[in-house]
């Protein structure tokens, strides 16, 4: 019996299992099957990054032959990220069972969610992608602010909005009632 299967995309070991039964027979059988390529691309990117860091990521190259073989990397980046580019990025020469590390350099240029997509490639045929996504989180922690003023009828005043916040980050509410209830809102957003 041949079954074709879309496998999925992960480097490691899957277990195959067959069952059968034949009218009052049954029967069972399972096989180990290892799922690798001949070239393994592997970046370990960071959890998060705040805007204006910079850091380094090891890209790591496997080569599972019994040759050596030449890898060329690319990457594309989706978000607020700027990878610079690397003179080691073509021609990389990966020896059978020693793996290569090529590292990046990048930075976090805003906040928002950054996809990065790196590409092996060895030949016209062989292919491997290792994909990431991590948040560009605020540089400064949460940080929230209440005041309370109490405006006679008829009386004007002016509200200034603190600017020690960074830009795009903040926001306001303006609550207004006759009763002194409103005081107890702050608790209650907590």
């Amino acid at each position: 019996l041949t079954v074709p299967l879309d496998l999925p995309n992960i480097t490691g070991e899957i277990r195959l299992m067959a069952v059968v039964v034949d009218g009052d027979r049954y029967g069972a059988a399972e096989q180990p099957v290892t799922l690798t390529t001949p070239l393994l691309v592997e970046a370990a990117w960071p959890r998060f990054v705040a805007p204006g860091d910079r850091f380094q990521v090891p890209v790591k190259l496997f080569n599972t032959s019994d040759a050596p073989m030449t890898a060329d990397l690319e990457w594309n980046v989706a978000g607020p990220l700027t990878i610079e580019p690397h003179r080691e990025a073509r021609g990389i020469t990966v020896e059978p069972g020693k793996p290569h590390t090529v590292w990046l350099a990048a930075t976090a240029t805003a906040m928002g969610v950054a996809d990065v997509t790196v590409t092996a490639r060895a030949g016209e045929s062989l292919v491997e992608i290792c994909e990431a996504s991590f948040p560009i989180r605020p540089v400064a922690p949460l940080h929230a602010e209440t005041r309370f003023l109490r405006i006679a009828a008829g009386q004007e005043t002016t509200l200034d909005v603190p600017g020690d916040y960074l830009p795009g980050t903040g926001r306001a509410t303006l609550t207004l009632a006759g009763q002194p209830q409103v005081e107890l809102l702050p608790a209650l957003d907590q």
